[in-house]
């Protein structure tokens, strides 16, 4: 059953072409209710893994290859951090 949460979230990805990367349960009940969306999937390398402590949800693991680009981005930049 889908509720209104669920309605927005595939309206909202239909709308800016977003793919849902999460496969498999991230529920120890079962099903998958964490999401991981993005325009440019083939950047996004998406793992389940176990619940931490005693959360009902898995960890979720996401590495961005931004070697291969994204359209419309820039990734020369560098970023500094400062105190």
């Amino acid at each position: 059953r889908t509720d209104v949460y669920g309605v927005a979230t595939y309206i909202f990805a239909a709308l800016f072409g977003c793919t849902q990367l999460v496969r498999g349960s991230t529920y120890r009940a079962g099903g998958i209710l964490d999401l991981v969306m993005s325009d440019v999937p083939d950047l996004c390398k998406v793992r389940v893994g176990c619940p931490i402590g005693r959360s009902d949800h898995s960890h979720i693991g996401i590495v961005l290859d931004l070697l291969l680009g994204a359209p419309g981005f820039d990734f020369s930049r560098r970023l500094c951090l400062s105190q």
